[in-house]
């Protein structure tokens, strides 16, 4: 790993551990969305030590991997107190306020686990598809936002007739998720 410090500060930044391949091509498709600069999953891999071959990134690289992390650049990377209980979200992200009536999410996470789900009104929620989940089709939940690859909480659940206050999705490496038209 070229520098422990930056790498944990992305990651802190995405909320995800970079760990395998997908991981790699996941944050290198992140840092273009914010930045507008393309840094290659193979580069981040070299980086993190994934791809065990001597890396000497260009300073351009580390700076803008400073700044996707909520940086001003990489000499600001030593000043950062380590374990912050804080930071600024930029995965992809959905609130239900940017929601209309009838609108349906497709829903993923592992190991196999798909939902379709459709927005009722005031943020409340019906399942309309299942597939390998405990949750069934007409199950109702309420939930505020969606972070992709983040573990997901539905709340005041009714689930066969009965009231749950929370259903937790996604607990291993996040949820995925896409708007259906």
């Amino acid at each position: 790993m070229i520098d422990e410090r930056l790498c944990k500060l992305v990651e802190q930044a995405t909320g995800r551990r970079m760990l395998t391949p997908r991981d790699f091509d996941w944050l290198s498709e992140q840092i273009q969305l914010k930045t507008g600069e393309y840094v290659s999953s193979t580069t981040l891999k070299r980086m993190w030590g994934y791809i065990d071959e001597p890396v000497k990134p260009r300073r351009f690289t580390l700076d803008l991997l400073a700044q996707f992390a909520g940086l001003s650049g990489y000499d600001a990377v030593g000043k950062q107190t380590p374990n912050s209980q804080s930071d600024l979200v930029v995965s992809k992200f959905l609130s239900c306020n940017e929601l209309t009536q009838g609108q349906k999410i497709r829903l993923r996470w592992l190991p196999d686990r798909v939902c379709v789900i459709e927005y009722l009104d005031n943020c409340r929620f019906v399942i309309r598809e299942s597939v390998n989940s405990k949750l069934d089709v007409g199950d109702e939940f309420d939930c505020m936002q969606i972070i992709e690859g983040e573990k997901l909480y539905f709340s005041k659940v009714s689930h066969h007739g009965k009231m749950y206050p929370l259903y937790e999705v996604g607990n291993i490496d996040g949820v995925k998720f896409e708007l259906i038209e």
